[in-house]
């Protein structure tokens, strides 16, 4: 399950990448707020904000 090495959260932001690149923006909202709880339980910050510079970039 999953790519060996990666993290769930890696898991996550590559779906909402995905679901952003189609175009499928209902769901990259989703994706968000799972990314965006994720965050709030660690200190990764800076990945929560590649996905807020994602969004800015469509």
């Amino acid at each position: 399950m999953g790519v060996p090495g990666r993290t769930l959260y890696e898991e996550v932001f590559a779906v909402f990448e995905r679901a952003c690149q189609e175009s499928d923006f209902e769901l990259a909202e989703d994706l968000l707020l799972a990314l965006e709880a994720m965050d709030r339980r660690q200190e990764a910050h800076r990945q929560l904000d590649r996905a807020y510079l994602l969004l800015a970039d469509l």
